[in-house]
């Protein structure tokens, strides 16, 4: 693409548009307004504000740069090193997922639990949660942002994600009530119980993530996406380890897709496991999306509405 050093802001976000979308890139506009702003170092309102400005040869060599990586499919979030997840802001690089919507419902679940606990039982102790596979931290930050009465200890295999982890939570504010350790899964003496466990295990089988489009495939850490198989073995990690460090009344909160929907309802997951599927909750198009387990009875689990 050529970008003339005469060009204002106008000319630019327009050139660079017809450029992104020649390329497939569906979100043309609104990425190379994203990635200019970031470029000027402005919100994006004020870029917007301010069309007739032209950049210097400096600016313009930096913008060029970016835009080269996003026509390759990188995503704006690791560009821009930012992404939003529950109005809170993270960091984020090739070594942590991008934070989605999706989960959002995983938190928004976890913390109804918590709001709903606090409430029946008067709690006077912080009700403890365990995350595993904390990646960027935006669950478990988000979480403790959301319900104060919580403490968290959340944990990543990865030693670069565990740091992004540290950084985020840092930036906000709370490495006094959220704890990240750089160990995989459960690497907590047997007697170490949890009011709440939450996740968003690697679920993709390996077909599934060689069908994905090129911007995560390529780019987002493949080891937080599958597990080279059915995308069933984290789950099953964890069903077999998670019963020692939940307490009685607690429960368990996963993301899940239709897929892994279909599997826990079908009981072969849970098998020789004390959990039981107590409720599925959708995301906004329906789909199922977060699996809630508990020590109940079997007889019968709930498919929430929205």
């Amino acid at each position: 693409m050529i970008l003339k050093e005469s060009w204002n802001v106008g000319a630019i976000l327009s050139t660079t548009e017809d450029f992104f979308k020649k390329r497939g890139i569906d979100t043309a506009r609104l990425d190379a307004e994203l990635i200019l702003a970031h470029t000027l170092d402005l919100p994006r309102e004020r870029l917007l504000a301010g069309r007739e400005r032209r950049l210097t040869d400096i600016e313009i060599s930096a913008f060029r740069e970016r835009v080269r990586q996003r026509a390759g499919h990188k995503p704006v979030a690791y560009l821009l090193n930012k992404k939003e997840f529950f109005s809170l802001p993270f960091y984020v690089d090739e070594h942590v997922l991008i934070p989605r919507p999706e989960t959002e419902h995983l938190v928004e679940q976890a913390s109804r639990w918590i709001a709903h606990q606090s409430k029946i039982k008067n709690l006077k102790s912080k009700i403890q949660v365990c995350e595993i596979g904390a990646g960027s931290g935006c669950i478990a930050a988000a979480l403790a942002r959301a319900r104060p009465e919580c403490s968290i200890t959340a944990t990543e295999i990865s030693g670069p994600a565990a740091r992004i982890a540290v950084k985020n939570v840092a930036a906000l504010g709370l490495l006094g009530r959220v704890r990240i350790l750089h160990r995989n899964l459960f690497p907590f003496p047997s007697d170490l119980r949890f009011d709440l466990i939450v996740s968003n295990p690697p679920y993709l089988s390996l077909e599934e993530f060689e069908a994905l489009p090129p911007a995560i495939r390529r780019f987002e850490p493949r080891l937080a996406l599958t597990d080279e198989g059915d995308g069933l073995t984290v789950y099953r990690r964890i069903f077999r380890s998670a019963a020692r460090h939940i307490r009685p009344d607690g429960a368990l909160f996963l993301e899940v897709s239709p897929r892994i929907a279909a599997a826990l309802e079908s009981g072969g997951l849970l098998e020789n496991s004390p959990l039981r599927l107590a409720a599925l909750h959708p995301d906004l198009a329906g789909l199922p999306r977060v699996a809630e387990l508990r020590f109940t009875a079997p007889a019968r689990h709930q498919t929430v509405s929205c």
